[in-house]
């Protein structure tokens, strides 16, 4: 009975070789998802649809002057790198609630004035579209 409590505990690292190895594998796999997308350097273009045709493209990267369009019977503000919805008559009003759009891949669109907005990434092909994690 005496040897049971009076054992000594063993003195551990808190993290071995291995362990520190492994934490260092893993951020650089995890890093190697995250960095792409802030090295994007690809011009965003924006489509404007009305019934299926296109009404109008603008390259909101190269985009320097704010102004409103009018299709229909809605509103769509251009700015600086950003386009959305300002004002539509339709009764949900899901198209406002789009928010802004910025990034290659979104889109907004007011069904009942059958008004899209579609946003699409530069024709480079070394960047990838969309990166899903």
């Amino acid at each position: 009975m005496k040897n049971f409590f009076s054992r000594k505990t063993e003195q551990r690292k808190l993290f071995g070789r291995f362990d520190i190895i492994l934490i260092i594998a893993v951020l650089i796999i995890c890093a190697s998802f995250i960095v792409p997308n802030f090295l994007k350097k690809g011009d965003i273009v924006a489509t404007v649809l009305y019934d299926g045709k296109t009404v109008e493209t603008v390259n909101l990267s190269k985009n320097e002057k704010n102004y409103v369009l009018n299709i229909g019977r809605c509103e769509i503000a251009v700015e600086k790198n950003e386009i959305y919805f300002k004002s539509s008559p339709c009764k949900d009003e899901i198209c406002l609630n789009a928010g802004r759009l910025s990034k290659s891949g979104q889109f907004a669109s007011c069904v009942p004035e059958k008004v899209t907005i579609l946003l699409k990434g530069s024709t480079d092909r070394s960047l990838p579209d969309v990166v899903t994690y």
